[in-house]
């Protein structure tokens, strides 16, 4: 395969619908067929990036899309509690084990770094050039971050850091927001100086203010306007 990089991944985790009735309900057939086509036209934009592209999901997915990733996994275990841990279930133990599984991928083949992003976020950005940015900061992790939390949304990192630093032994720390677990796991461990803060995802992306950051809400199940 002909890589622009053999350090750096791309990384897309996805869930679509469709299995996991206890804890998430997509909503109606269309939803579900919606999410499938966001993540769909993603990796088609990704494909001829010239990064590997590995997807990692909670949800069967169709076999296009699949053949258009050098990785696809699947795991259908997408519980948002492991063995009564955390007290709260928290749909961020998903997203966990959807990333820890991507980056056992990518660090088999010998990848140092991840572009992490989600499947309904904007699939026409220069991900190559933010990429090149990215690297340039010389930091672990390059991502939102505010005084409680750091996104998970989508983040550049080191992945043996997020292997560190965002583990599946460490989902106790769920009892509230993932992105405010995975910060204290940083701070907890002294590295809060590896981490470039954006203090927001327009300045990290480069869209403009007021954009949408995602086009999937699991609050109400939103789906916006989706123009590709």
């Amino acid at each position: 395969m002909n890589l622009v990089s053999k350090d750096t991944a791309i990384l897309i985790t996805a869930y679509t619908g469709g299995n996991d009735p206890e804890y998430h309900s997509c909503g109606d057939n269309e939803a579900v067929m919606r999410k499938r086509m966001m993540t769909k036209t993603l990796v088609k934009y990704l494909k001829d990036s010239g990064y590997y592209i590995c997807l990692s999901a909670h949800s069967t997915l169709d076999e296009e899309t699949q053949n258009m990733c050098h990785s696809f996994i699947y795991d259908s275990d997408n519980r948002w509690q492991i063995d009564g841990v955390p007290n709260r279930p928290n749909h961020g133990v998903a997203e966990m084990s959807a990333i820890q599984n991507g980056l056992n991928v990518l660090s088999r083949y010998g990848f140092k770094n991840v572009l992490k992003l989600c499947y309904d976020q904007h699939p026409d950005l220069d991900y190559p050039k933010l990429i090149k940015k990215y690297e340039s900061l010389n930091k672990k992790l390059v991502t939102l971050q505010d005084s409680c939390a750091v996104g998970t949304l989508c983040f550049f990192a080191d992945i043996q850091f997020v292997k560190e630093t965002f583990s599946m032994s460490e989902i106790w720390r769920c009892e509230g927001a993932v992105e405010v677990a995975w910060l204290n796991s940083i701070r907890d461990k002294g590295l809060s100086d590896q981490i470039y803060p954006y203090s927001t995802y327009e300045e990290m992306l480069e869209l403009p203010m007021g954009s949408i950051h995602h086009f999937s809400s699991m609050q109400g199940n939103t789906l916006y306007d989706y123009n590709y």
